[in-house]
């Protein structure tokens, strides 16, 4: 996991592996909430997600965003 800290979000990059090798990854940042969402103090936004194809429909990218949440 490779994470950095902006002015405005704290931004998150998660990496599958598999045998050493990247199959896939997500990147994401945790911010305030903008003004028209009510739910909650601080939101999620996924800005990537990318599986490479023949690792595709295994639930890798689920497993991804489920770390990223």
């Amino acid at each position: 996991m490779i994470s950095f800290t902006s002015q405005e979000r704290k931004a998150l990059i998660l990496v599958a592996e598999q045998n050493g090798r990247i199959i896939g990854y997500v990147r994401g940042s945790i911010g305030r909430r903008p003004y028209y969402v009510r739910e909650r103090e601080t939101i999620v936004f996924v800005d990537d997600l990318f599986i490479k194809k023949i690792y595709r429909r295994q639930k890798v990218g689920e497993q991804l965003l489920k770390k990223l949440f």
